[in-house]
Protein backbone atom coordinates (compact mmCIF):
# COMPACT_ATOMS: atom_id res chain seq x y z
CA UNK A 1 0.00 0.00 0.00
CA UNK A 2 1.09 3.65 0.85
CA UNK A 3 3.26 2.75 3.17
CA UNK A 4 5.59 0.94 1.16
CA UNK A 5 5.17 2.93 -1.99
CA UNK A 6 6.91 5.66 0.62
CA UNK A 7 9.40 3.25 1.76
CA UNK A 8 10.44 2.57 -2.14
CA UNK A 9 10.40 6.26 -2.35
CA UNK A 10 12.95 7.27 0.34
CA UNK A 11 14.72 4.42 -0.37
CA UNK A 12 15.36 5.59 -4.50
CA UNK A 13 16.30 9.29 -2.94
CA UNK A 14 18.72 7.94 -0.75
CA UNK A 15 20.45 5.58 -3.73
CA UNK A 16 20.11 8.36 -6.08
CA UNK A 17 21.48 11.44 -3.84
CA UNK A 18 24.67 9.11 -2.91
CA UNK A 19 25.85 8.54 -6.77
CA UNK A 20 27.89 11.19 -8.28
CA UNK A 21 25.93 12.58 -11.64
CA UNK A 22 23.11 10.27 -11.26
CA UNK A 23 19.57 11.71 -12.20
CA UNK A 24 16.31 9.93 -13.09
CA UNK A 25 15.28 10.95 -16.04
CA UNK A 26 12.55 9.56 -18.65
CA UNK A 27 13.06 8.21 -22.30
CA UNK A 28 10.87 7.46 -25.45
CA UNK A 29 12.07 4.36 -27.50
CA UNK A 30 10.16 1.85 -29.71
CA UNK A 31 10.16 -1.59 -30.01
CA UNK A 32 7.40 -4.64 -31.01
CA UNK A 33 5.41 -6.61 -28.33
CA UNK A 34 3.73 -9.44 -29.83
CA UNK A 35 2.83 -8.06 -33.65
CA UNK A 36 2.40 -4.52 -32.74
CA UNK A 37 5.41 -1.51 -33.15
CA UNK A 38 4.86 0.59 -30.02
CA UNK A 39 5.77 3.77 -28.94
CA UNK A 40 6.59 3.53 -25.39
CA UNK A 41 7.68 6.73 -22.63
CA UNK A 42 9.49 5.07 -19.38
CA UNK A 43 10.22 6.94 -16.62
CA UNK A 44 13.80 5.63 -15.50
CA UNK A 45 14.83 5.89 -11.70
CA UNK A 46 18.28 7.45 -12.32
CA UNK A 47 21.16 7.43 -15.33
CA UNK A 48 24.52 7.06 -13.98
CA UNK A 49 27.72 8.46 -14.81
CA UNK A 50 28.33 5.75 -17.23
CA UNK A 51 25.21 6.61 -18.90
CA UNK A 52 23.41 2.88 -17.90
CA UNK A 53 19.71 3.07 -16.76
CA UNK A 54 18.70 2.17 -13.23
CA UNK A 55 15.80 1.14 -11.71
CA UNK A 56 15.25 1.00 -7.71
CA UNK A 57 13.53 -1.14 -5.41
CA UNK A 58 12.77 -2.38 -1.96
CA UNK A 59 11.88 -5.99 -0.79
CA UNK A 60 11.71 -8.20 1.58
CA UNK A 61 14.67 -10.07 0.72
CA UNK A 62 12.58 -13.51 1.36
CA UNK A 63 9.84 -12.13 -0.86
CA UNK A 64 12.70 -11.35 -3.86
CA UNK A 65 11.10 -14.41 -5.89
CA UNK A 66 7.49 -12.90 -6.23
CA UNK A 67 9.33 -9.16 -6.43
CA UNK A 68 11.30 -10.15 -9.27
CA UNK A 69 9.44 -11.24 -12.04
CA UNK A 70 7.37 -7.61 -12.17
CA UNK A 71 10.22 -5.38 -11.76
CA UNK A 72 12.60 -7.06 -14.71
CA UNK A 73 9.13 -6.92 -16.83
CA UNK A 74 9.06 -3.29 -16.11
CA UNK A 75 13.21 -2.73 -16.49
CA UNK A 76 12.73 -5.25 -19.66
CA UNK A 77 9.97 -2.84 -21.40
CA UNK A 78 11.80 0.76 -20.19
CA UNK A 79 15.25 -0.68 -21.61
CA UNK A 80 16.85 -0.12 -17.94
CA UNK A 81 19.88 -1.86 -17.71
CA UNK A 82 20.60 -2.44 -14.22
CA UNK A 83 17.88 -3.09 -11.28
CA UNK A 84 19.45 -1.84 -7.74
CA UNK A 85 17.28 -3.75 -4.66
CA UNK A 86 17.36 -2.84 -0.99
CA UNK A 87 16.86 -5.72 1.81
CA UNK A 88 14.04 -3.88 3.98
CA UNK A 89 12.71 -5.44 7.72
CA UNK A 90 9.23 -4.94 8.50
CA UNK A 91 9.40 -1.44 9.54
CA UNK A 92 10.35 -0.35 6.08
CA UNK A 93 13.90 0.32 6.79
CA UNK A 94 16.21 -0.94 4.56
CA UNK A 95 19.32 -2.76 6.12
CA UNK A 96 21.55 -3.71 3.66
CA UNK A 97 23.51 -2.41 0.94
CA UNK A 98 21.64 -2.08 -2.12
CA UNK A 99 22.10 -5.18 -4.20
CA UNK A 100 22.76 -4.54 -8.64
CA UNK A 101 21.16 -7.26 -10.57
CA UNK A 102 21.95 -6.74 -14.27
CA UNK A 103 18.76 -6.98 -16.49
CA UNK A 104 20.75 -9.38 -18.98
CA UNK A 105 21.63 -11.75 -17.03
CA UNK A 106 18.15 -11.74 -14.56
CA UNK A 107 16.12 -14.24 -17.24
CA UNK A 108 17.24 -17.72 -17.24
CA UNK A 109 18.72 -17.22 -13.81
CA UNK A 110 17.49 -18.76 -10.32
CA UNK A 111 15.53 -15.76 -9.83
CA UNK A 112 13.32 -15.90 -13.09
CA UNK A 113 13.09 -18.94 -14.97
CA UNK A 114 13.59 -18.42 -18.91
CA UNK A 115 9.85 -20.10 -19.53
CA UNK A 116 8.24 -17.12 -16.93
CA UNK A 117 10.21 -14.20 -19.00
CA UNK A 118 8.77 -15.43 -22.27
CA UNK A 119 5.51 -16.19 -20.63
CA UNK A 120 5.21 -12.55 -19.54
CA UNK A 121 6.19 -10.91 -22.83
CA UNK A 122 3.83 -13.07 -24.47
CA UNK A 123 0.73 -12.24 -22.51
CA UNK A 124 1.73 -8.66 -22.58
CA UNK A 125 1.38 -8.83 -26.48
CA UNK A 126 -1.54 -10.76 -26.60
CA UNK A 127 -3.39 -8.09 -24.78
CA UNK A 128 -2.11 -5.25 -27.30
CA UNK A 129 -2.22 -7.73 -29.96
CA UNK A 130 -6.33 -7.96 -28.67
CA UNK A 131 -6.65 -4.53 -27.71
CA UNK A 132 -5.65 -3.40 -31.00
CA UNK A 133 -8.55 -5.63 -32.64
CA UNK A 134 -10.55 -4.26 -30.15
CA UNK A 135 -10.32 -0.50 -29.83
CA UNK A 136 -11.65 1.73 -32.61
CA UNK A 137 -8.90 3.05 -34.76
CA UNK A 138 -8.91 6.51 -33.47
CA UNK A 139 -6.23 9.14 -31.87
CA UNK A 140 -8.21 8.54 -28.09
CA UNK A 141 -6.69 7.75 -24.83
CA UNK A 142 -8.06 4.54 -23.36
CA UNK A 143 -7.86 3.36 -19.87
CA UNK A 144 -7.06 0.07 -18.86
CA UNK A 145 -7.23 -1.23 -15.44
CA UNK A 146 -7.17 -4.98 -13.77
CA UNK A 147 -9.45 -5.46 -10.65
CA UNK A 148 -8.03 -9.22 -9.82
CA UNK A 149 -9.04 -12.34 -10.59
CA UNK A 150 -10.44 -11.80 -15.04
CA UNK A 151 -12.58 -8.96 -13.93
CA UNK A 152 -10.87 -5.56 -16.64
CA UNK A 153 -12.65 -2.32 -17.34
CA UNK A 154 -11.70 -0.30 -20.46
CA UNK A 155 -12.78 3.00 -20.66
CA UNK A 156 -12.28 5.85 -23.06
CA UNK A 157 -11.04 9.49 -21.71
CA UNK A 158 -12.86 11.79 -24.03
CA UNK A 159 -10.77 14.37 -22.37
CA UNK A 160 -7.29 13.40 -23.23
CA UNK A 161 -5.51 13.16 -26.68
CA UNK A 162 -2.64 10.90 -26.69
CA UNK A 163 -0.70 12.49 -29.54
CA UNK A 164 -1.85 15.73 -31.62
CA UNK A 165 -3.83 15.86 -34.94
CA UNK A 166 -0.51 17.39 -36.50
CA UNK A 167 1.76 15.26 -35.21
CA UNK A 168 -0.15 11.91 -36.67
CA UNK A 169 -0.79 13.69 -39.60
CA UNK A 170 2.89 14.30 -40.17
CA UNK A 171 4.07 10.40 -39.02
CA UNK A 172 1.22 9.36 -41.60
CA UNK A 173 3.02 11.78 -44.62
CA UNK A 174 6.78 10.47 -43.57
CA UNK A 175 5.58 7.19 -44.19
CA UNK A 176 6.08 5.94 -40.81
CA UNK A 177 9.27 6.82 -40.26
CA UNK A 178 11.17 6.50 -37.19
CA UNK A 179 9.20 7.77 -34.08
CA UNK A 180 12.40 8.14 -31.83
CA UNK A 181 14.02 10.92 -34.40
CA UNK A 182 10.83 12.58 -34.95
CA UNK A 183 9.97 13.10 -31.13
CA UNK A 184 13.72 13.91 -30.80
CA UNK A 185 13.51 16.55 -33.29
CA UNK A 186 10.10 17.79 -31.29
CA UNK A 187 11.99 18.36 -28.63
CA UNK A 188 15.11 20.35 -29.93
CA UNK A 189 13.05 22.94 -31.66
Amino acid sequence: GNKNTYWGLKFEEYVIERGTNVKATFQTLTGMIGKKELLLSAEVDAVNDKGKFIEVKTCFEHKLASKIPQAWLQSYLGKVDLLVFGWKDRNGIVFSNPVEFPIESIAGSQVLQESDANAMLGMIGDVIDWLCTTLPKSNSTWLLEYLGDTQIILSRRSDHVFLPDWYTDSIDRKNNSNLVDDLTNLYLK
